[in-house]
């Protein structure tokens, strides 16, 4: 009997342990920082390459900003280092309070024609790095679907519907006619605008291509009057 009481003991212990080693390497996933998130950020040995990056789309946007005013097809081009470099360096520099304070430090990662989004979050739940695999694409003028493809806390995978959820929130707190659908198995976000929904400044704008191809994020558009 004794030596039955010690086995068990001796088991139970041996889940104590495996339990609480398995949650202490899925504490550790989910505040771990991911590589790619890592690899993006400005640092001393790439701060040169950056503020010229931060100033190549800075003069991209001001371009666009004022082929937009006017009638006539637009468009812009833009690598991850130059997106990237020009919001750390420049966007909040020049718009602060551009970005919730619980969000920080965005980062764009393309790969293929996907795009790994990932920020610092700094909230009550969760202070971490968030990310997730997203692919931009257009159905039709103005019609804009976005496929979610894996969503994680630091380098853990976390339930889809999270996203989901909060995307849905958002969308609906900033009017946007949305609805969902499955691609692979994935859900999209399908966001369809009417004629003249979509405006800059007075200017109706129509929405032709938003695609990720040969290492760019591509958006291509037209101002009707």
């Amino acid at each position: 009997m004794k030596k039955k009481i010690r086995w068990l003991l001796l088991i139970l212990i041996g889940l104590i342990g495996l339990g609480a080693g398995t949650a202490w390497l899925v504490w550790r996933g989910v505040h771990c920082e991911p590589a790619f998130y890592r690899d993006l950020a400005v640092t001393d040995a790439n701060r040169d390459k950056a503020i010229q990056d931060a100033r190549t789309m800075f003069r991209k946007v001001a371009h666009l900003r004022n082929r937009m005013e006017k009638k006539g097809k637009w468009s812009l081009e833009m690598t991850q280092d130059e997106l990237n470099h020009w919001v750390e360096l420049d966007l909040e520099a020049k718009h602060p309070g551009f970005l919730s304070r619980r969000v920080r430090y965005p980062r764009v990662q393309i790969n293929g024609g996907q795009l790994r989004c990932g920020a610092t979050i700094d909230a009550r739940e969760y202070q971490g790095v968030a990310s997730v695999d997203i692919v931009p694409s257009m159905e039709a003028p103005n019609i804009v679907n976005i496929e979610f493809r894996t969503i994680r806390a630091g380098v853990v995978p976390l339930p889809r519907k999270i996203l989901l959820d909060l995307a849905t929130e958002k969308a609906r707190e900033l009017a946007l006619p949305i609805d969902w659908r499955q691609h692979n198995g994935n859900p999209v976000l399908r966001m369809a605008f009417s004629e003249n929904e979509l405006r800059y400044g007075d200017h109706p704008i129509v929405l032709h291509q938003v695609t990720v191809k040969d290492g760019k994020i591509i958006i291509v558009g037209e101002t009707l009057q």
